[in-house]
Order: structure tokens, then C-alpha cells, then sequence
């Protein structure tokens, strides 16, 4: 992608950006110290490792579209060398911001948006990159006798703003970053999220997403927990009694094509639960696990789901062989990122080896077997929130056209059938892996 100094470019260039090029010109001027180039909503993001995984399969692939163009602006910007307090407090900074600008509809009022968050998020930065370095008490000189470009003095912000979803009805924008303060260890980052509705132009928080309602709330902050790190905790049931919608409200989000995404600085300290996304990469909660609970007359109208789980047909069990139509979506997570139980419920020998040696063949590699489950006469497989395109995709190996064994199991609950293990009852969970497969007795006939 080639890059246009900014001293060369067309003065409009200028007056479009103008907002972010003050907001850098605070510490040293833009016009002489930056370059300015474009490229596509899909050019390869440059992500800091510590929320690399918050794109691609997290969030789905940046919106694809050419009508979005990504405005590139690098710069080296000093405080000045010269001034009398630059030896005890002077600091330098390597800026790197990315965002997008849309043509189309309401272009003007959705772009000097973005640029406002982008100007805002560097003008917090260097504000507390200052402060920081001034609030040292007990090491006043902090970067006293260091050299003009010393390491200790460099600070650097990445801002990275990518279109997740673009419709006729609908634009969402991410803002993330990542940031590091000069003479730190660690850092916080800046975060921006902007949802429109193109057919009234108004930006929609995520309780505009829900239906209206106490369950809707549990039920997306359910599924959060499910899908997290932490989802074996358990919180009380007055915590479950007492949701704030105010912290709905101000939780981050952007809308992709097949769910819901949570974000939130690397410090997570707003939002439904900041404990979820604390030092974390954000969450996708599809659309299908929601389905009830998404408000129709809401942003949501403009979403076109292709499966919920209630779209499902309903195919009776069938001793002739048939083609199944399933295909793997190319935002479900590969065969080798998903952990499945096989637990034997039938009088036969050896059928949980056998099926976990199809399905190491299919690339899977989390596979536990248990040879001596309780018998039960039905197959079922049963997958945890979030992971039912994985679950479709097992059926559709093990058992093709069969997608009525497919069942959601609850989340974080000891579900039946026990098994018995060495004599000893074992209740089989979600939590240890993602699909679980029960063969039953009427297996032979699949």
C-alpha cells in the first residue's frame, strides 16, 4: 500500500481529517510530521499479540466492501526539545491509526463520528501518558540525563478501526488499540465501538439489540458466561435478581454477520461483566443462541440470519444412506480448536474408539473417550453455547443428515446421563469440552 506524505497531498485531505491531525498536533505538528495513506476495509489488520485473537474467528473477517476505505496516518511526534522542563518530563511518541470511512449513507454524520473517537482516544493518551510520568512521587527525575530519542522517553499508540458489518440497515464500527506509555511495564488501551441504523441514521446502543426485559438481559449475560474462560463460575441468585441495565448500556459492542460482539479495554471495568473481559479478547454470542430474545423491531430487523435453531428441519431417523447438504461456515472454528467427549451408552464394545478414531481422522484432537457409559437408548449430541456450527459439522461426519440428535445443553450444570466410571458416578459437562457425543442403543441404525 503505498503512502502519500501528507506535506504533498491534496489539501482536502487536510480539512477531511483535520479533527485527528489537531488532536496529534497537540504535541508537534502534523502537517510536518506525519504521512497519510489509504487502503480497504480488508487489508491485513496489524494487531498487538495481546488481542490478536479478538479478530478473525472472534469477531468474523472485517466487512468486505470498497465503498469503506481505511485512512492510514503515521507519525513521530516529539515534545519540545528545547523547552526548560524537556530533560525531567520530555517524551516522544510513534502514532499508528487506522479507521474507516464509508461513502453511502449518511456518510458525513457516521465519518466525523469515527474521527471524533479517533481525535478523543489520542488526546486521552497523551493526557495520561503525562500524568503518569508527573505522578511519579518517588522518582521525580524519571528520565533526567537520558538522551532525546531514548527508549524510556518513546511511547506508541495503534489505533485499529475495522468495519465488522455493513448492510443496507446497518454500520458497526470497532476502535481498538493498544498502547504503551513511556518509562511503563504496562499499559491500558483505548476502545470505541459505533453502531448505526442506516435506515433512520441513529447510532443504537445494545439494549436497543434485546427485547425489552430482564430476560433478555440474563439471557445474553448467560451466554457470555458460557462462552468465556471463566464459565465455571457460579454467581448468586441475587446477582442474577439485581442486573443494572445502565451497565448494558455502556457495554461496548459491535454487530458482525453471525452474533453479537462484546469488547472491552484490556482493564475491563464497564459494561454487563467486566470480570469476563478482563484481560481478555472479547466475545461472539451468535444470533441463533439468542433467537427470542433479539428485539424484531429493533437493528436486528436488518439482520439476515441464514440458520437459527428453530429453521432446523426436522428429519425422521432413516436406515438408507443420504447425502447430507451440511457445509462448514469460514468463521466456525477449525476441526483441531474443538473438544469432544464420546461416551459410549450401548451394550456393544469399543464404539467411543471407533467414533474417536473417525473423528481424529477429521483433524480433531481434544477427544475423550468413556467406553462405559449408563446404556441409553437415544444418540444425542449435545454441544455448548456457542459451538453449535461445530456440533452440526460432527453430526454431519458421524451420522450424516441426522440433525435431529443435535441438542444445546445448559450451561455450567451437571447434565444427565451419569456415567459410570471404575464404579464411580461421573457427571459429564460442557465445561470440559465443547460437543459431547452420546451413542445410544439405536446407534447401529445411523
Amino acid at each position: 500500500m503505498a503512502a502519500t506524505v501528507f506535506a504533498d497531498s491534496d489539501p482536502r485531505t487536510h480539512e477531511d481529517e483535520a479533527v485527528v491531525l489537531a488532536a496529534i498536533s497537540q504535541i508537534e505538528s502534523a502537517e510536518e510530521n506525519c504521512d497519510i495513506s489509504y487502503g480497504l476495509n480488508t487489508d491485513e489488520l496489524d494487531i498487538f499479540q495481546m488481542v490478536d485473537s479478538g479478530y478473525g474467528v472472534t469477531f468474523g473477517l472485517p466487512h468486505a466492501d470498497d465503498t469503506i476505505t481505511t485512512v492510514v496516518i503515521e507519525c513521530v511526534v516529539s515534545e519540545d526539545v528545547d523547552a526548560p522542563d524537556w530533560d525531567k518530563w520530555g517524551m516522544w511518541y510513534d502514532l499508528d491509526l487506522r479507521y474507516p470511512i464509508k461513502r453511502g449513507s449518511h456518510a458525513k454524520a457516521i465519518n466525523d463520528h469515527v474521527r471524533r473517537d479517533v481525535a478523543d482516544m489520542v488526546s486521552e493518551y497523551y493526557a495520561k501518558t503525562r500524568d503518569r510520568i508527573r505522578s511519579h512521587e518517588c522518582c521525580p527525575d524519571l528520565l533526567e540525563g537520558l538522551q532525546e530519542r531514548a527508549f524510556r522517553r518513546s511511547g506508541d499508540l495503534n489505533i485499529t478501526g475495522f468495519v465488522s458489518l455493513m448492510n443496507d440497515g446497518l454500520y458497526s464500527v470497532s476502535l481498538n488499540s493498544s498502547a504503551h506509555d513511556p518509562e511503563s511495564n504496562t499499559s491500558e488501551n483505548y476502545l470505541r465501538t459505533l453502531n448505526y441504523d442506516l435506515a433512520t441514521g441513529e447510532e443504537f446502543l445494545l439494549n436497543d439489540v434485546l427485547s425489552p426485559g430482564h430476560d433478555s438481559y440474563e439471557r445474553l449475560l448467560r451466554l457470555a458466561l458460557a462462552a468465556s474462560s471463566k464459565a465455571d463460575w457460579t454467581w448468586s441468585d441475587e446477582f442474577w435478581s439485581n442486573l443494572d441495565s445502565d451497565d448494558l448500556r455502556d457495554q461496548d459492542f459491535t454487530l458482525t454477520a453471525n452474533g453479537i460482539a462484546l469488547h472491552c479495554t484490556w482493564y475491563c471495568n464497564k459494561g454487563i461483566a467486566p470480570i469476563l473481559l478482563f484481560k481478555g479478547n472479547g466475545l461472539e454470542i451468535p444470533y441463533r443462541d439468542l433467537d427470542g430474545y433479539l428485539d424484531p423491531n429493533g437493528p436486528f430487523r436488518h439482520i439476515d440470519v441464514i440458520e437459527r435453531p428453530g429453521d432446523r428441519p426436522t428429519v425422521p431417523p432413516s436406515t438408507t444412506a443420504c447425502e447430507d447438504t451440511y457445509t462448514a461456515s469460514k468463521h466456525q472454528r477449525p476441526n483441531e480448536a474443538v473438544g469432544v467427549f464420546v461416551a459410549n451408552g450401548t451394550s456393544a464394545t469399543m464404539r467411543a474408539t471407533e467414533v474417536s478414531q473417525i473423528l481424529s481422522a477429521e483433524g480433531f484432537r481434544w477427544i475423550t473417550t468413556l467406553w462405559n457409559a449408563v446404556p441409553v437408548p437415544e444418540t444425542k449430541i449435545y454441544y455448548a453455547m456457542g459451538y453449535a456450527a461445530e456440533a452440526r459439522g460432527i453430526q454431519a461426519t458421524l451420522f450424516p443428515c441426522m440433525v435431529e440428535l443435535l441438542t444445546p445443553a445448559p450451561p455450567g450444570t451437571d447434565w444427565i446421563p451419569r456415567a459410570i466410571d471404575g464404579g464411580d458416578p461421573v457427571a459429564i459437562r460442557l465445561v470440559d469440552r465443547n460437543v459431547v457425543v452420546i451413542l445410544g442403543s439405536d446407534t447401529s441404525k445411523h
